[in-house]
């Protein structure tokens, strides 16, 4: 996030409420869709005490990544006048987040920010859990605080503590409940030491990131609460993806083709669902599920 967007950020998501709405290269590693799932398999349970409160999607064009996702997924967008290099969306359920322009060429392209109630005691916990805070915590517009990290492994996280709770999503994978379509369903993270990875996030947020001695490659996360989702040892080039929960994959591939994104691979079935990947028009690279 720039400084000038941090007076933005709590004004227009209170906006938002008052609408009654509650870069990477292609790479051939392994992804969510080799996740080992079954009718009986259910995540872990997390603590809710930091759950998954904000993403952040990297834009080149503001107006070009706000039509795009309005057009293919029905996103309400809330805009802010005095900061042209930001706008908010918010998907029909769950977490919601914004669209950055102002953010350098080399910027990860999808940062998740983690709720925490301090955020210096929070930024302590992370260097005392071998992570390594990234400066020092930015206020957002009085309201409250932000702040960044590097895990163990490498991988960037924002903090906030600003309390935004998004209603639970369902886990896409295994028997029950499914998530609302269009809807922001799962996360993948590059877990790089997936052992560090399991014992960092427990230490540092309560997360329940259990290792499957049966299968390694994949740490599957909760945070207790909100949107939950999975470590993958080899997706740096790729560190945090976003996956939409859709009706139908291909048809929803041909429409981000036709609004101007493009496919990233061909729809496939693995573990039980169907499995998309696209770029959207700034080249963010975001997944697609679905059971069909």
């Amino acid at each position: 996030m720039t400084t000038r967007f941090m007076t933005a950020f709590v004004a227009v998501l209170i906006t938002i409420l008052s609408f009654g709405v509650v870069c990477a290269q292609e790479s051939t590693t392994e992804s969510a869709s080799d996740v080992q799932a079954s009718d009986e398999y259910t995540a872990p349970q997390g603590y809710d005490k930091h759950h998954l409160c904000w993403v952040e999607f990297k834009s080149n064009d503001l107006a070009a990544s706000e039509k795009f996702y309005t057009h293919v997924f029905g996103w309400f967008i809330a805009y802010y006048d005095e900061d042209p290099s930001y706008s908010f969306f918010q998907p029909p359920s769950g977490l919601m987040g914004g669209f950055n322009s102002g953010l350098p060429e080399d910027a990860q392209s999808t940062t998740v920010y983690i709720y925490v109630p301090d955020v210096d005691a929070a930024l302590a916990d992370v260097e005392a859990c071998g992570g390594k805070p990234c400066g020092e915590k930015m206020p957002v517009g009085g309201h409250g605080f932000i702040g960044f990290f590097n895990d163990p492994n490498g991988l960037m996280m924002g903090i906030a503590d600003m309390y935004m709770k998004p209603e639970d999503t369902p886990y896409p994978f295994g028997e029950g409940a499914k998530p609302a379509p269009n809807t922001i369903c799962l996360f993948e993270f590059f877990g790089g030491d997936m052992a560090k990875s399991s014992e960092f996030y427990a230490k540092a947020f309560g997360w329940n990131a259990p290792v499957n001695p049966d299968d390694p490659n994949h740490l599957v996360f909760s945070t207790g609460a909100g949107t939950q989702g999975v470590f993958i040892p080899d997706t740096e080039a790729i560190p945090v993806l976003a996956y939409i929960w859709v009706d139908d994959v291909a048809a929803t591939i041909e429409k981000i083709e036709a609004a101007g994104g493009k496919r990233y691979m061909d729809p496939f079935e693995a573990a039980g669902k169907h499995f998309g990947y696209f770029y959207d028009p700034s080249g963010v690279v975001v997944g697609l599920l679905g059971e069909k």
